[in-house]
């Protein structure tokens, strides 16, 4: 897995491993809407 080997090479280097959650990012909920709209309003 990469991030324990990444893990681990910053321990053999002397430093301190610190591991955050990301979330990916997305469009807004309000992006999606308007597209979902949009789409069904050309395709009747």
């Amino acid at each position: 897995m990469l991030a324990q080997r990444v893990r681990e090479g910053i321990r053999d280097a002397g430093g301190i491993a610190f591991e955050f959650p990301i979330h990916p990012i997305q469009k807004p909920a309000s992006a999606r809407r308007q597209r979902s709209i949009a789409t069904c309003s050309t395709s009747r």
